[in-house]
């Protein structure tokens, strides 16, 4: 593990990206992924520097320590913030059931750590505190050339536009929601839900997330949600990025992974070097012509390059364990 952290920050110059996907109530393997991304301290402090961390949704349901993981990540994201860095968590759709009150997958612990299931619906409801912070939460974001939801974004959705689909989003979440819109969310082919970029073959798959991109002004898409055979699969020339490999120790948790780009943040949605903002409204460095952009995946047992270079790879990689 120190072996691996010492790697991980040596990758070179340049504001790291960082992309961890499901939790599923499990602290252990939220905190054993911080600290190999060199994320956090012994004590679980930001130790990311000007870092940017993106959670792709899904920490909530099956493990037992959801609670445990939120108040995490909010006390993070304000550390970070305090460091130059920042934290960003995205809804998934076990976040959004457990909002709208449906607790099918929910862990008898994760129960007791809320006080009881009365305690534990009002904390998820518009008037609990986790609730509001839960509603304040983007499902897609876009920060330099990289978008990132919990499932994948179709054409459909792209046309929104990533304002558009939040929006969409929270009007859904809102109590005067109806069915249709809240099912638009969960359906199958919603942002939390879709699972093409996953079953779909090559062809088809990399036409639909081409077109998302391209509509969405971004180089590629990194999604959770749909579990990969324990390592980070790349599909589409580099454009699609499946980061899940079930973490949690209440499906597999046998290996924990976090995905990183060195560079990323310096590219326009284009990526020609415009100059972007963050959700935080920092304006982001203009990349120099050429500028080297550097993804790799970093496993609690090996480091796998995704890309080195120019944003691009020439071949689909389902990359497993060597």
């Amino acid at each position: 593990m120190l072996a691996l952290a010492a790697v991980w920050t040596a990758a070179g110059a340049g504001r790291r990206l960082v992309a961890i996907a499901d939790l599923h109530g499990d602290l252990h393997a939220g905190v054993r992924v911080l600290k190999l991304a060199g994320l956090v301290d012994d004590r679980q402090h930001w130790a990311g520097g000007d870092a940017v961390l993106v959670q792709t949704g899904d920490i909530v349901d099956r493990g037992g320590e959801a609670k445990q993981l939120y108040e995490l990540f909010q006390r993070l994201a304000a550390e970070a913030a305090g460091r130059g860095g920042a934290v960003h968590n995205l809804l998934g759709n076990h976040d959004i059931m457990n909002m709208l009150g449906d607790v099918r997958y929910v862990n008898k612990s994760d129960y007791a750590h809320f006080g009881g299931a009365k305690a534990r619906a009002r904390a998820f409801s518009a008037a609990g505190e986790l609730g509001q912070w839960l509603r304040s939460l983007p499902v897609a974001l876009r920060l330099g050339d990289t978008v990132f939801v919990h499932a994948g974004i179709t054409p459909e959705w792209a046309a929104l536009g990533i304002d558009g689909i939040n929006a969409r989003t929270r009007a859904a979440l809102g109590p005067s929601a109806g069915m249709s819109s809240r099912s638009s969310i969960l359906g199958s082919n919603g942002p939390v839900w879709y699972r093409g970029y996953d079953q779909d073959g090559e062809a088809r798959a990399c036409a639909t997330v081409r077109q998302a991109l391209h509509l969405l002004g971004g180089t590629r898409m990194v999604v959770g949600h749909s579990i990969q055979d324990d390592r980070v699969r790349v599909r589409c020339a580099g454009q699609l990025h499946l980061i899940d490999i079930a973490m949690s120790s209440a499906i597999y948790g046998e290996h924990v992974v976090a995905w990183e780009c060195v560079g990323c943040l310096e590219l326009g949605g284009d990526g020609s070097g415009a100059r972007e903002r963050e959700a935080s409204g920092a304006e982001l460095p203009r990349a120099e012509p050429g500028g080297d952009v550097r993804i790799r995946a970093v496993y609690d047992d090996s480091v796998v390059p995704l890309l080195t270079g120019v944003p691009r790879l020439r071949e689909d990689l389902r990359l497993r364990r060597h």
